[in-house]
């Protein structure tokens, strides 16, 4: 059980360091994110009108409405209308990756390698396919949640392309570590290996 625990540190230790070769050396952390030209004038208008912390969704006003009421009719105009998307703001100002910030995504980085470790102690494999299915594990993490964003919230596709290759091989970092260390159980009589 030691073993398993060390393992899912590792390897959360393997997907902090893919997340900063990802995200400080190559285009991945970049990809479909770009800046405002001539922001000024709309980081005022948002001060002016927006007051706090929050997802916001634009156009918002006759969202919720009564999908019968006058007021929803016009929502729908406006978002055929456009612009829409959606938001996430926060008033106040902050450092760039503050020491919080590293310090909680290094411990989910961690709790992700405790339970990849989790998993792979009871599947039983070649090393190859134990680390390519934590890899996998990552996939499927991006196709129910990423994939969602950018179906119905109009990520950009190169940003959640890119999303999807460091989901990839973020947990196939995770998972050449912990494959390495957590050994495959032994196959019960009868059953079949799964590689």
């Amino acid at each position: 059980m030691a073993r398993v625990w060390i393992a899912g540190l590792l390897g959360g230790v393997a997907a902090f360091v893919w997340g900063a070769i990802s995200h400080m050396v190559l285009p991945l952390g970049e990809a479909g994110i770009d800046t405002v030209a001539n922001e000024a004038p709309l980081l005022e208008a948002m001060r002016a009108s927006i007051p706090s912390d929050g997802l916001y969704f634009f156009p918002g006003e006759g969202f919720d409405e009564n999908p019968k009421s006058p007021a929803y009719a016009a929502w729908v105009a406006n978002l055929k209308r456009g612009p829409r998307g959606i938001l996430i703001y926060h008033p106040n100002g902050a450092d760039p990756m503050n020491p919080k910030q590293l310090g909680l995504e290094f411990l989910t980085d961690v709790v992700g390698g405790l339970i990849a470790a989790w998993l792979l102690a009871r599947v039983v494999g070649s090393y190859a396919f134990r680390a390519f299915a934590v890899g996998a594990v990552g996939v499927f993490g991006w196709v129910m949640i990423s994939a969602s964003y950018w179906i119905w919230y109009g990520f950009p596709a190169d940003f959640s392309l890119a999303q999807l290759a460091d989901a990839f091989l973020s947990a196939l970092a995770m998972g050449l570590v912990i494959a390495k260390l957590v050994k495959s159980p032994a196959l019960s009589r009868g059953a079949s290996p799964s590689a």
